[in-house]
């Protein structure tokens, strides 16, 4: 569970942990708790490549009414498990 990650007070997680506290958060409406675990969570190296990361991050933005950015997190979802073409040229 502990790895090179720190969170308030020093502790320090693991990619995963930050992913699952970000998903908590989000299910008991905490949101900006929950889109700082998310911020965390992508920051490590392949984490930008976990589409259920991005869903949770669709959700969180559908929250905030930031339909726009929702969208793009779904469609980076669509994206990663090849359901959409990724535009090399974007």
């Amino acid at each position: 569970l502990i790895e090179t990650n720190q969170f308030q007070g020093g502790i320090m997680l693991l990619p995963s942990i930050w992913a699952s506290l970000a998903h908590c958060w989000l299910g008991l409406d905490e949101l900006p708790r929950s889109f700082q675990c998310y911020q965390q969570s992508l920051g490590y190296q392949g984490g930008g490549r976990d589409s259920s990361l991005w869903f949770g991050v669709g959700l969180l933005y559908n929250r905030y009414g930031a339909d726009d950015l929702a969208i793009e997190s779904f469609s980076t979802v669509l994206k990663l498990e090849g359901y959409l073409k990724i535009n090399k040229n974007e």
